[in-house]
């Protein structure tokens, strides 16, 4: 089967996910997409040889493939959308296919896809650095301090604690 997530890392990327759910291997796997829609402008798998060459997938394994970044599946607030086709055949030989659109609305909805410009990161970091200074209502830094005395000690404590431990 095939669906779309947003990516793990890059939450603003777009995956295409093909899956094995089978307890068994699938061979023979080829799969075609393709838009309904115009947009986006860059579309690299219509024809794509990674897609039609899939050729064999294990059990439970999920492939994954970057489509493309939220905004550019936009078109006038309307979702991108993708008709998948995919064949393959089991073990013994018998043959399987997977047809179904998929939706870019289905992944994160409409008003989550926002690109972050320098200006923006640099507010959120003034505003991180207020709230960080409401925290503290000291000026100077309160330190611990930890001498060459007080590590001697405590490799002593340590040594009498492991030669204890080894003892019967």
């Amino acid at each position: 089967m095939a669906y779309l997530r947003a990516h793990e890392v890059h939450s603003n990327i777009v995956q295409l996910c093909v899956a094995n759910l089978s307890g068994a291997a699938a061979i023979g796997v080829s799969a075609a997409l393709e838009k309904v829609t115009t947009w986006p402008a860059r579309f690299d798998f219509g024809d794509s040889k990674v897609l039609r060459d899939l050729a064999f997938l294990r059990s439970h394994e999920v492939v994954k493939f970057d489509l493309g970044m939220g905004p550019d599946l936009f078109q006038d607030d309307e979702p991108a959308v993708f008709q998948i086709a995919i064949k393959f055949e089991s073990l013994d030989g018998r043959h399987f296919a997977f047809d179904d659109t998929l939706r870019v609305e289905s992944v994160a909805g409409f008003g989550s896809w926002r690109i972050y410009g320098i200006d923006d990161v640099a507010r959120r970091l003034e505003e991180i650095a207020k709230t960080l200074a409401s925290f503290t209502g000291f000026k100077r830094l309160k330190v611990d301090t930890y001498n060459a005395v007080d590590r001697e000690k405590e490799r002593r404590t340590w040594e009498k604690r492991q030669k204890r431990d080894r003892e019967p």
